[in-house]
Order: C-alpha cells, then structure tokens, then sequence
C-alpha cells in the first residue's frame, strides 16, 4: 500500500457507507459515515504519512523556515570559531527563555548606564563652560567602557584555590580606579624613560580605550531590523492565509509553529543593543592593559602614598579617622592585587579572561551591577547633575561604598525583572501556540500539541535549573539537598527506634524481663558519649590543643598563605558541561524535528489525526471535522501572544534608540541624541509612571521573599527627572531652560 491519502480515502469510506457496503460497516464509529475507527483508518487508507505536495511545502519554506534562517543569521556569531558558533546556536534555540533572560539582563544594565549618563548634566546644557562639557565626555566614556566591561568575564579571584570576599572586593575598587580616577598618572604606557618625567593623566589614556572601543563595535543594526520585519510579515501572512483556508480541503495550520518560533526574533534584537565587538579578543586586551597600568601606578610608593592622600583629602576624612584606617587597609588589599595582575611590560593574571556577554557563558552577571551598587549613593543623592555638584565627584565614584555602608543597595547576581519578563514572553507565545495546536482538528491533545508541550517543559526545566543555581549557589543547592538528606534519614531512624522499642517491649512483657527503665551509669554512658560525638563533630583545625592553648596567634600576614590566584568553581562548571548543553543539544534537536515534522506533513497519520487516540480502540478518524467556534479560539490566542510578543520587541527598539547616545562616537551628535532621549523621556513620563509603580510593587514582593528589609535607605534606583535635584542650583541655571525641553 501506498502513502495514505485521507481526502480520497474519507470519499471511498463515505460512498462505501451510503451504499451500505458490509466490507464498510466495520470499520464505522458509533454508525457515522464520516467517522471511521482507528483500526479501520489505519486498514482502509493506511499507516504511513500522508506528506505535503511540493507547492505546499515550498510555500512553508517560502512564509517561515526562510525567514526564519534569516533571523538566525543575524545572531551575534564570531568569525573562526564554529564550536563556538554551533554551541551558541543550540543555546539559542534549545533554551530560548535562559537566552532571552540573558539579553534583558544586559539591556537593563546598558540602561542604568545610560540612565546614569543622562543625569549627571543639567537639562539646560553647558552653554559656553567647556571644562563642564569635558566632565560630561569623561564620564560617557567612562561609562561606555563599563557596558563593554560588562560582556567579559572576571576570573575569579581567591587565597589558596577558595574564593575570598575581599579579593571580589578589591577588584570591583581596582576597576572603579581605573574607569573614574582623574588624578592618577599614567607613567606606564610605555617603557622608555623619556615620558616618564611627564606622566599624562588615566583619562586621557581612557579617552582612547573608549575611541578603540567604539570603533570596534559591530555594525550592521538595520539588516537585522529588516529580517525581523520579514519574519513578521511572514507570520501576518501566514496567519491571513491560516483563517482564509480554515475548514477547505488545502487547511494546512502552521500559525502554531510561528508562534513557537517568535521568542527567536526577540533573542536576536535583545543583542543587539549588546552589541558585539568585531575583535573581542583585541577589546580584552585594551581593558586588560587599562587595568595593568593602573595597576603599575598604585604598585609604586609614591604615587600609591600620593593617591591615598588626594583621595582622603577630597573627600574630606581626616587622617587619623576609622574611616582613614579602612581606606588604607582596602587600598592595600588593591596593591596586593596590583602586584599579581602585573604591568603592562610584565603582565601577570589577566583579570578580564573571556568574552561571556549575550549568553555565551552560563551564570555570568557582568561587573557593571556590582559597580553601580557601589557608586548608587555618591550618584542618586546628586540626581539631576549629579556629576557637576562637587569638585570631587570621581573620588567619591573611586571609593564607593567604603565611607559609609548605610544605605548601599544590594548587589543580586539575578535580576528578577528581567527573569520575569523573559519567562512570560516565551510562556505567552507557547501557550498561543499550544491553543492554536489543540483547537485545530482533531480537537484536543495530539501529536502537533504534545510536541509543543514536550518542547517547552524542557525549556522551562533549563530555565529553572540556571536560575535555582544563579540565585543559590551550587555549595547551597548541595547544602540543601544534603540537609533534606540527613533529615529524612534522621526521621526514618527515628521511627525505627520506635518501632524497635516497641517490639521489645512486647516481647520483654512476655518473658517477664527487667523493666525499660535505665540505670544510673546510662545517663553519665550516653552524656559521655554525646560529648565524643560533639568533640568529632568539630573540625580538627577548630579543636582545643593543649600545646597550643598558651600560644598568641601572630598577626605578622604570611604572603604565601594570602597569594591571591585564579579559583573556579568546577563543579558548578561540570554539571553544565555534563548536563545543561546536552540537555539544550537535544531540545534543539527535537525543535528541528518539529520543524521539519510539520513542513513536510509527517505528523499527518491516522495516530495523529485521530480523535482520543489515546484510548485505542475507541479511538476514531472524523473526516469532516470542523470545530465551530475555531476561529473565536484563535482570535483570542493570537490576540494575546502577538501583543505580548510586540510588547518585547518595542521594548528593545525602545532601549536601542534610548542608549544610542552612549555608544556613538561623534560626540556631537552624541549631544543632539541626548537631547532627543530626554524630549522622548519628558513626553512619556505619565505613561513611564505606571510601569515605576509596578516595578516599585515588585521589588517589594522580592524583598520580602528573599528576608530583606522593605525601608532600606537608598534602594530606589535613579530616576529620570527634567529639574535640578539639588536644593541650590550652580550658578546660571535657569528653571526656564528645562520648560522648553517639554
């Protein structure tokens, strides 16, 4: 027998049943002439496949398997490296909710930055105050080399293969130093000594980092504009044509698979505005020889002695203060770190290690968020201006946190906003798809619907693998399970011993034995005893030793104990090795296999067209099933997915156009961005003011989820404003100005 045909076959079982056939009537549900049963579809038309004709399937290549490739094309690949490109490919399409939390996380991150080069200048402008209008530049680049900083990896800094707290700390103070100093001299840029009595400042060395930068910054935005329209158009097309031909015989649904597929559009624009550099190889080693070289300038006596006392006197601590003190010790911790880092002519551990941004590294959180924690309150106390309230800004911005600790905000390694929107755009567009699938007929759960769910618990099991991870920690997720472990145990051995005492006891009432109650040696037996387990208990470095009770601990540092050196966590990096990227190798295999299932017509079987297949032989085949109400059901699915879908991809052409300012290098047109952002800001406030309460209302759920306090000083974030935050402006400001920008 040949490939089935199920539109000559329903007219071969109609005829056969008007005529009264008995080889017919077998095969009959319940009597109907258009209903077949399933052993009599699979005997009368069939057990293979009945495949799409070649317009068909062209015409599905043509509305969505092209311009879908053409969507992925415009991924951020990088030249030469095909495991890598095969590798970010299979993240993209077998994890589409991980990938597109990743891109919304950086998006927010670029945002702040941008946010935060927004405020720090009055509305008004500068007008003819160059040294203003040079701060301003500063800054910007400043800020910009912190979002491509944001794309790399830290290596992970530790005493003796452990991670330490303070090493993470005297990183985030050294990066600080070298994006916001102004005063340290920059006596390393080369090695003769013909400069070195004439040592030009950091900024201006950071000036050229942040030119190389901007001109190594991939291109190409509009094209990947345009291949998200196609795929758009493609869907809208496909969709007309889905309700033109619903209930003829030509109905071939594929709207569900669009709709499956969309989240793919938003990944890729998501990358866009965190664009990739063309070298990112060349980009690491420009930080990386901005940091040595800071790291050569605090490595020396004088000017290490030199910058502690301008950063003490700028600020306004007296020299015998705590808060001294503590700026002395973490300044020491940064030049033991300076000192492992090396200089540019000997350079020792590369702190910047590989290019991690737009998902290509699982859990990687960027150093921007813990930066901008640092520097939030010398920032969102100034508000509007806040660069130009005081001389002494950048060595505020260089301290950050260390002068006071009240009020700082916490630092998360998972941004909740963004985990919530990325969950909720990929769960929109599959359940969409998932309803599309089950109301086409046959009606209910099929082969198209079930591959649908099959495709999505696996992405949503990915999803909440890397977050349980990111925001607890391998050490505590083992913690826990380890806990859960003992507990269970405990209880167990805790009913046993029950159970057991209850056996003896019965068999002691029997044979007439001494009573359970326990002699005098037992409680002194099992005080002992306890004691010896609370004594194992301890680690054998924390026990008491009587040869050295007596003995003073030395407070002399031991500098090989306290050697600062890269420290993984491995094991972290085993289970994604082992088990994530196998598990997204085979959720994007399995989506290729829907893809290429549903463009060929392999699914049309008589399992898969069969209604209630599931329940076998009362399973049935109806050849003229129509759903009544089909188009009422797809109206309200699609209605709701394309919203939400157009919702993220205005969202990230919004974010792109509202951060452009940041990442031009023609300065002046840089200005006249601005300007336009903050017409854009003003005009859209009222609608802005519904999205900041949500956003207020859900950082309170958060805090109180995680147990911290809810009235922490300083926790709001910046927020933009169109007036001089300050209770007394700086001379020439006119309120006037900031009226004619709304």
């Amino acid at each position: 027998m040949g490939r089935p045909n199920f539109t000559r076959c329903g007219e071969t079982f109609f005829n056969g049943i008007t005529r009264a056939d008995p080889a017919f009537t077998p095969f009959s549900y319940q009597g109907s002439s258009t209903k077949i049963t399933f052993e009599g579809c699979k005997a009368l038309c069939g057990s293979g496949s009945e495949l799409y004709n070649a317009a068909d399937v062209s015409d599905t290549l043509n509305t969505w398997i092209l311009p879908l490739v053409a969507v992925v094309v415009q991924a951020p690949f990088e030249s030469g490296k095909a495991w890598e490109t095969m590798k970010l490919v299979t993240r993209y399409l077998g994890s589409p909710v991980v990938s597109l939390y990743y891109g919304l996380a950086n998006i927010a991150d670029s945002r702040r930055l941008a946010m935060m080069i927004d405020m720090s200048t009055p509305i008004q402008g500068f007008g003819k105050n160059a040294d203003d209008y040079q701060k301003f530049l500063d800054m910007r680049d400043s800020l910009y080399i912190l979002s491509v900083m944001n794309q790399f990896a830290l290596t992970k800094l530790g005493t003796e293969g452990r991670r330490s707290s303070k090493a993470e700390e005297a990183t985030r103070t050294l990066l600080r130093i070298a994006l916001f100093s102004g005063d340290l001299p920059n006596s390393a840029t080369c090695g003769c000594t013909q400069n070195a009595s004439k040592p030009t400042p950091i900024s201006a060395y950071r000036r050229r980092v942040a030119a190389d930068l901007r001109s190594n910054r991939k291109r190409g935005v509009v094209p990947v504009f345009i291949s998200t329209v196609f795929f758009l158009a493609a869907m809208a097309l496909s969709i007309f044509k889905a309700v033109d031909e619903v209930g003829t015989a030509d109905y071939i649904p594929l709207v569900d698979l669009g709709l499956l597929l969309s989240t793919l559009p938003c990944i890729v624009l998501c990358f866009v505005v965190d664009r990739n550099p063309i070298d990112p190889d060349g980009n690491r080693k420009t930080l990386n020889d901005l940091v040595r070289i800071v790291c050569a300038a605090l490595v020396d006596d004088a000017t290490f002695d030199g910058f502690e006392e301008c950063l003490r006197d700028e600020c306004g601590i007296p020299a015998c203060s705590l808060a001294a003190t503590r700026i002395r010790s973490h300044l020491s911790e940064v030049r033991r770190l300076c000192v492992e880092l090396g200089t540019p002519n000997v350079p020792g551990v590369e702190l910047l290690s590989t290019f991690a941004g737009q998902g290509r590294t699982r859990w990687h959180r960027g150093v921007a968020r813990d930066i901008m924690s640092d520097i939030h309150m010398a920032v969102a106390e100034g508000g509007r201006g806040w660069l130009l309230t005081s001389d002494h800004v950048p060595s505020r911005l260089v301290l950050g946190n260390l002068i006071e600790d009240a009020g700082r905000p916490p630092s998360q390694g998972w941004h909740f906003a963004s985990a919530t929107g990325a969950f909720v755009l990929f769960l929109a567009s599959a359940l969409g798809a998932f309803y599309i699938a089950y109301r086409a007929p046959p009606v209910g759960v099929g082969c198209r619907s079930a591959q649908i769910v099959g495709f999505v618990a696996t992405s949503v099991t990915l999803f909440a693998t890397e977050a349980i991870l990111a925001v607890l920690g391998w050490d505590e997720v083992v913690g826990l399970q380890r806990h859960a472990v003992k507990t269970c145990r405990a209880r167990i051995d805790h009913w046993l011993g029950r159970l057991q005492a209850t056996i003896i006891r019965i068999f002691n009432r029997s044979t007439q034995q001494l009573p359970l109650a326990q002699s005098k040696d037992e409680p002194a037996i099992s005080l002992a005893s306890s004691e010896s387990r609370a004594v194992s208990s301890v680690p054998p470095a924390d026990r008491p030793d009587s040869s050295q009770a007596q003995k003073v601990p030395s407070t002399t540092p031991t500098n090989d104990k306290c050697k600062i050196v890269p420290c993984w966590s491995a094991r972290r990096v085993r289970f994604a090795r082992y088990v994530l990227d196998p598990a997204e190798c085979l959720n994007t295999v399995y989506l290729l296999s829907i893809l290429i299932t549903q463009a060929l017509g392999a699914h049309r079987t008589c399992e898969c067209i069969s209604q209630h297949a599931i329940r076998g032989s009362a399973a049935y085949v109806d050849f003229r099933a129509y759903e009544k109400f089909l188009l009422r059901h797809w109206a309200g699915s699609l209605a709701v997915a394309m919203l939400i879908m157009l919702a993220g991809l205005l969202h990230v052409v919004s974010q792109w156009a509202l951060q452009s300012h940041m990442n031009t290098s023609n300065a002046a047109e840089a200005m006249k961005g601005l300007k336009s952002v903050r017409r854009w800001r003003i005009r859209a406030f009222p609608a802005r003011r519904t999205g900041m309460c949500v956003s207020e209302a859900w950082r309170r759920v958060v805090d109180r989820l995680c147990g911290r306090g809810q009235s922490q000083a300083g926790r709001s974030a910046m927020a933009f404003t169109s007036q001089w935050t300050p209770d007394k402006p700086p001379a020439g400001y006119d309120a006037r100005d900031s009226e004619k920008m709304s």
